[in-house]
């Protein structure tokens, strides 16, 4: 451990080796806030070896680093030995993978709108 699997690198989910410190409130202000998109590697990017025309989808890791800076980390390209930015530029990447625990609240928030909504409807 940690496992990696494709890109994804989970060090640990145990509720064992956790301490809770709090729930995720209000996740549609969260989710409301972001904002994805599709894009393609830049000329900048070209340079640190991401090179691919293909279309990709992401969010800005600039923009989630205010909403929800646990998400957010230095890019693996620009980490030292260290662990600081090689380039002095601070890359920073998305772990997309952190965003479920929100998006799993957020589903619940809305169901939980959607049964009171059929109950509204069951006594009209």
């Amino acid at each position: 451990f940690p496992v990696t699997i494709g890109a994804v690198t989970q060090g640990f989910s145990d509720t064992r080796l956790k301490n809770k410190i709090g729930v995720i409130e209000k996740p549609f202000s969260i989710i409301d806030k972001l904002e994805g998109f599709y894009y393609t590697p830049n000329d900048l990017a070209v340079t640190f070896g991401f090179d691919s025309n293909n279309r990709e989808v992401g969010l800005n890791a600039l923009d989630a680093a205010k909403i929800i800076p646990e998400v957010v980390s230095l890019a693996p390209f620009d980490i030292d030995e260290n662990r600081k930015s090689k380039s002095g530029e601070n890359y920073l990447t998305i772990s997309y993978e952190k965003l479920v625990p929100v998006l799993l609240e957020g589903l619940k928030e809305l169901k939980k709108e959607v049964e009171v909504l059929k109950n509204e409807l069951k006594y009209r």
